[in-house]
């Protein structure tokens, strides 16, 4: 992500970083939520959770259901389990 659109070829490494940047400019600078969200290429949804906690929420990971998979799941963990304890195939 870039920070500034002037010369200098800035990034942010991280969210936190971001949330650390936009928190400064706002401090510094005394820039408004509708300044600070295209310089830094953000929602303004974002520029308020960066001014509301310096740390950013945590992922949300989505729980994809497998209907394909889940009747056939006990047979393939009971294939695995067979083929970790069985013994290393001969190669002639």
């Amino acid at each position: 992500m870039i920070i500034h659109d002037s010369g200098e070829a800035a990034r942010v490494r991280s969210r936190v970083q971001l949330f650390e940047a936009i928190r400064r400019d706002h401090r510094r600078e005394e820039l408004s939520i509708r300044e600070l969200a295209p310089r830094y290429r953000v929602h303004r949804r974002t520029v308020r959770a960066a001014l509301d906690n310096p740390v950013p929420p945590p992922r949300k990971t989505p729980e994809r259901p497998a209907p394909k998979l889940e009747p056939i799941e006990p047979l393939i963990g009971f294939f695995s389990q067979g083929r970790l304890l069985a013994p290393p195939p001969q190669i002639a």
